[in-house]
């Protein structure tokens, strides 16, 4: 049988075609990258690369071609079921016992992994984490009864507005309905939407030199009006309103339509201001909370100072610490994850992190987040 996780890796790994494989796609634009040459710099045979893909993806089949050499299939969009993997105490192999079978004594702590850009497709699936995912965890830990609480290893700066939110409330449920404590530790980054997210726990918990904040909200996009100007090229379109081709890369943004969305952007800037409010109302006022809410970032010292985060130690200090608090005393950490996808000798920090995009997987992402929606997203974190 195929390990759908060996698949899922050889899938993302595949390589893109150097030449659009639509017939009839423009050899002037698939073929930028040669036509440029070796002698260019890296940065414009990145972007010549990135200006071929988009423009074959122009074509639907070359898209759907596209879509899946990027998309591995992961749990919640047809991936394979998860299975559960001890993390802490390690299990060796060389111990006697199966390497996926985790010990029955001790408290059983699930360890959530929060990974990369948060969002809803399965678009570079293995930079995003999307609710679907989630859900799928949520739902095995509600079936399991030894769950004595729920660690968010967060390691995000952020995504779509919509899929933060829906991740948070996802958590929020369950730890209402299961009365089961959820504690948030943040890793390298958790901003923006990875901070919107760790607003779900009781606790909030960083790395030392980790980074937190980017509180806000931001609508992306690029225009081209310009350039078609320059190209002598005419913008045409018939509407039922004239709203109906808001944001627009074809079209000059009006006043009006500035003024408008600036309205969507404050309701959501409202409600994360409310959401952080709400889990920290012991430590934040609005007063306090208002002047950090300027899309900066933080270092962990300043994050605490700030009160936006409770401690600041290293994950396995930090299980100590909660062991000692809530009197576990034999606390084992666990993960559900895809069959076969923890390889060797699993751990608290083996998990979880996705492997380094390329340059054309990072453009392509960029594209897909450039779709003129609500982010809750640090850019400088992608």
């Amino acid at each position: 049988m195929t390990d759908p996780a060996k698949k899922s890796h050889d899938i993302q790994q595949k390589a893109i075609p150097a030449r659009c494989p639509v017939k009839g796609a423009p050899d002037d634009s698939t073929d930028a990258v040669a036509a440029i040459g070796t002698a260019a710099p890296g940065f414009l045979r990145k972007l010549a690369t990135g200006a071929a893909l988009l423009a074959c993806m122009s074509l639907p089949a070359c898209f759907n071609d596209v879509y899946v050499s990027l998309s591995p299939v992961l749990p919640g969009q047809g991936g394979g079921d998860l299975e559960e993997v001890q993390l802490d105490p390690p299990v060796s192999a060389d111990s006697g016992s199966c390497l996926y079978s985790p010990s029955a004594s001790g408290e059983k702590i699930l360890l959530i992994p929060i990974d990369g850009v948060i969002g809803e497709g399965g678009f570079l699936a293995g930079g995003f984490t999307n609710p679907a995912y989630i859900k799928e965890i949520l739902d095995r830990a509600e079936n399991d009864p030894e769950i004595k609480a729920v660690i968010l290893r967060i390691n995000s700066p952020g995504g779509t507005v919509s899929a933060s939110d829906l991740i948070y409330r996802l958590i929020s449920d369950y730890t209402r309905e299961n009365n089961v404590p959820v504690y948030a530790h943040i890793a390298d980054i958790g901003a923006s939407g990875g901070y919107y997210v760790a607003m779900a726990a009781k606790e909030v918990n960083m790395r030392p030199m980790g980074i937190v904040g980017s509180i806000g909200v931001i609508i992306r996009g690029f225009g081209v009006a310009g350039l078609m100007d320059k190209l002598g090229i005419e913008y045409r379109s018939i509407a039922s309103g004239e709203m109906k081709d808001s944001l627009s890369p074809f079209k000059e943004m009006t006043e009006k339509e500035k003024a408008y969305f600036m309205r969507q952007i404050d309701r959501s800037y409202d409600n994360f201001l409310d959401i952080i409010l709400k889990s920290r109302s012991e430590k934040l006022s609005k007063q306090s909370l208002q002047p950090l809410a300027d899309g900066r970032v933080f270092d962990a010292e300043t994050a605490l100072k700030n009160n936006l985060v409770d401690s600041t130690v290293y994950l396995d200090e930090y299980l100590e610490k909660l062991a000692q608090e809530n009197g576990w005393r034999e606390p084992r950490v666990v993960a559900y994850l895809p069959e076969g996808s923890a390889g060797a000798n699993p751990n608290l920090y083996s998990i979880g992190g996705a492997a380094p995009l390329s340059p054309t997987q990072k453009l392509m992402l960029l594209a897909q987040l450039s779709g003129h929606r609500l982010f809750y997203l640090w850019e400088a974190g992608i």
